[in-house]
């Protein structure tokens, strides 16, 4: 019987932690919020011959995940990892992640310029040739309320 209040009583602490660090993030200073271009970038420069192959593999993750198929949702996730390099993704992942935590900050405070730039760099990490939406969910309820 105590098993489910301890459950929903870590729950309620890891909730708490990321709404803590979220607006602490929001909250270091002016300027804080405006990232470097190379952070919102939804996809990584890369060579000619592997940019076709890569976003071949994007569209495909895309489909598959349409179709709600997870193990070919996998197999191209795991493509584009061996093609574009672990660092690569989790930068991107990392950067939509900061972004919905920023987005549900400024939601919070009642922010209205800050949501809108966070929510003009989901959609720019939400495009659809972007590796970000090959790896996280990038519907529109995501971009407009941040989860």
């Amino acid at each position: 019987m105590s098993r489910p209040i301890t459950f929903q009583n870590a729950r309620a602490i890891a909730l708490a932690v990321i709404v803590a660090g979220a607006g602490l993030a929001c909250n270091a200073g002016p300027g804080s919020g405006d990232r470097p271009a190379a952070a919102t970038a939804s996809q990584p420069t890369l060579p000619g011959s592997v940019q076709g192959d890569v976003e071949g593999l994007i569209a495909n993750a895309h489909a598959a995940n349409r179709q709600h198929d997870v193990q070919a949702t996998r197999r191209f996730q795991a493509q584009l990892i061996e093609r574009v390099g672990l660092p690569a993704i989790t930068e991107a992942r990392g950067s939509y992640r900061r972004a919905l935590a920023d987005l549900a900050a400024a939601t919070a405070r009642g922010d209205s310029h800050a949501r809108a730039g966070f929510r003009a760099e989901l959609r720019a990490m939400c495009e659809p040739r972007g590796l970000v939406g090959a790896f996280e969910p990038c519907g529109g309820h995501v971009i407009v309320w941040g989860g």
